[in-house]
């Protein structure tokens, strides 16, 4: 049988220099992923659990004391930050059901980051 599965990741569009970018977050192209140099992805997690909070903890580990800068920078160059959750649930499995509510503590990262939230479920 099918079982549930989940990967998140924090996503970064408008960078003109995304090597530039990640230098000014303290981040090495080595932690991200980019797309045609203006769409960056880091903290790629695809290690399914249950509650979504942990798979959004390990995808923003880098980001969490760098609130401030990311919204500084946000505003510098006018970037789009989208957090990312894309839950695929199989509805006749046997695994418990992924909790998707956001706990207070992401929610918090997404408001100093000015960071939007982007739940791409899909449901089989």
């Amino acid at each position: 049988m099918k079982k549930h599965t989940c990967r998140t990741y924090f996503a970064i569009y408008g960078a003109k220099d995304a090597a530039a970018l990640l230098s000014e977050l303290g981040l090495g192209l080595d932690n991200a992923q980019v797309r045609c140099n203006d769409s960056i992805m880091i903290g790629f997690n695809d290690t399914y659990n249950v509650d979504i909070n942990e798979m959004f903890r390990v995808t923003l580990q880098s980001l969490f004391e760098k609130t401030a800068l990311l919204a500084q920078l946000k505003d510098k160059y006018s970037l789009e930050y989208y957090l990312v959750g894309v839950p695929e649930i199989v509805s006749e499995s046997d695994d418990p059901h992924q909790i998707l509510g956001v706990n207070e503590e992401i929610v918090a990262f997404l408001y100093q980051s000015k960071t939007k939230l982007d739940l791409d479920y899909y449901v089989y």
